[in-house]
């Protein structure tokens, strides 16, 4: 009897604990969806902008219901150092600030120019930082950034994340790294660093922000040094072999008409060789595709044996040049973002 009474304590008790088990509950905390952080060159200091979830806002239909609250609210803080100015958001929040479910990180470009070697180390040191977060660059105001309201999603930050992985797996038009990536990159020789960018834009008659994803920021070491163009971020992708798909526009052989081609699948083989002006790089590249579409006035036949292949020419011609942009724009820079470095 003694030995069941003790069994039924130990289930009460068991069954009596509550709570978290740091006892840190939810409606005590402030989540932080997304961080801008910036270099204010004019007072030398970090400001950190962030996107807080709200639960009393969120599932209320779309991010312009009427009459209910906003699904996210911001706030903003300044610092000497990133941790200093992430800390002092504390003094505008009445909750507890928590980095556990940030999904996307935005550096201004006046900050990566800097440097953003002080941010990932902030954030590789904290011990609730998540190293998935996505990271990207941005030429325009980080307000407006980490304020946008987006349509069919409740949280900003959600929908960049979203984006970023939706353009780039049907487009290969944004490169998608985590922090964790991005710090190894910059702690071993043999490969420079690339990121995706984002801006905010305004439509007349439209909600009031639109984002806009598809170019590239490449970095040497940890500073921003360089711009790639939609054209030149595709080159990144084959390059890399991060392409998934692909759509290209080509004339068609013989004509003014257009051919829509998507690539599909690609696969490639880079090496080197040694000669005495240098290092020559070799890329070996396959790439399937199919025609999509073309102009109902084209009267030769796409079966036909010639224009096929001089169809596969031109898209050939088009992957080449994307390499090229990509490859001469870095070297303006001497910024290894392709790990022609590793490779040798």
């Amino acid at each position: 009897m003694g030995k069941k009474a003790f069994i039924l304590l130990i289930l009460i008790f068991i069954l009596s604990c509550s709570g978290c088990w740091n006892r840190r509950d939810p409606e005590d905390l402030a989540i932080v969806i997304a961080m801008v952080f910036h270099w204010e060159e004019a007072h030398e200091l970090y400001h950190v902008y962030v996107q807080i979830a709200n639960p009393l806002g969120l599932g209320r239909g779309g991010a312009n219901g009427g009459g209910e609250q906003n699904p996210f609210w911001t706030l903003s803080a300044r610092g000497h150092t990133p941790i200093g100015a992430v800390k002092n958001l504390a003094l505008k929040s009445p909750r507890e600030i928590t980095l556990s479910h940030n999904i996307v990180v935005v550096f201004t470009a006046d900050l990566a120019r800097q440097g953003i070697g002080p941010v990932l180390d902030l954030l590789e040191r904290e011990k609730e930082s998540r190293l998935v977060a996505v990271p990207a660059v941005t030429r325009g105001d980080p307000e407006d950034l980490i304020s946008a309201e987006l349509p069919m999603e409740d949280l900003g930050g959600q929908a960049f994340r979203r984006a970023f992985l939706t353009t780039h797996f049907e487009k290969s038009a944004f490169p998608v790294f985590n922090l964790f990536n991005i710090i190894n990159y910059l702690e071993r020789p043999g490969q420079d660093i690339i990121m995706g960018t984002i801006e905010v834009f305004e439509m007349e008659g439209e909600p009031p922000m639109r984002v806009k994803l598809g170019a590239g920021a490449f970095f040497r070491g940890d500073k921003l040094v360089g711009w790639y163009d939609d054209r030149q971020v595709q080159g990144w992708h084959w390059i890399s072999k991060q392409v998934f798909r692909v759509p290209l526009i080509v004339r068609a052989p013989g004509s003014e008409h257009l051919i829509d081609v998507e690539i599909f699948q690609t696969s490639s083989r880079n090496s080197f060789t040694r000669e005495k002006d240098g290092i020559k790089m070799l890329m070996d590249m396959d790439v399937k595709g199919r025609v999509q579409a073309f102009d109902p006035g084209m009267e030769v036949s796409i079966e036909a044996g010639d224009f096929m292949q001089s169809l596969e020419r031109r898209v050939a011609e088009v992957v080449r040049k994307d390499i090229e942009m990509a490859i001469f724009k870095a070297q303006e820079h001497g910024a290894d973002v392709f790990g022609f470095g590793n490779l040798i």
